[in-house]
């Protein structure tokens, strides 16, 4: 059985340049291709289960449920934040000390880290360690 890990990303949410229409109900997301697939699969689950704004949340407008999700990278996700064509930037490292300048006090959330495994049969001469256990941290 393959075993996810995790997924290393952050979401970043800010209020951006408003380069975003207030009358335009999307929401937007774009950054880091390591949270692509995940996040395009929340986004579609969320459209059809909710379909308008207001079944997610009473407070919320009764418009149709619109989010669009890209990616282009971590740097995309925290350009685009910045410029406020995105709501939400999606990056899968660090902040950069003048990011985080230039984006003013953005909220960071720790989504998941993630790990690189390598696998090899037990007589390949790349093993390096016998023995590993699933139960063992990366």
């Amino acid at each position: 059985m393959i075993r996810l890990l995790a997924v290393a990303s952050l979401f970043l949410a800010g209020s951006g340049a408003g380069a975003v229409p207030d009358e335009d109900t999307a929401l937007r997301l774009g950054g880091s291709t390591t949270l692509l697939p995940v996040i395009a699969q929340c986004a579609s689950d969320f459209m059809e289960k909710y379909e308008t704004w207001d079944k997610a949340d009473p407070a919320l407008p009764k418009e149709k449920v619109v989010i669009f999700v890209t990616g282009g990278g971590s740097g995309f996700g925290v350009k685009a934040l910045g410029q406020g064509t995105v709501h939400i930037g999606m990056i899968s490292r660090d902040l950069k000390d003048e990011e985080k300048k230039a984006l003013g006090e953005p909220v960071a959330t720790l989504v998941g880290r993630d790990c690189v495994v390598f696998a090899v049969g037990r007589r390949s001469p790349l093993l390096a360690r016998k023995n590993f256990t699933r139960d063992e941290p990366c």
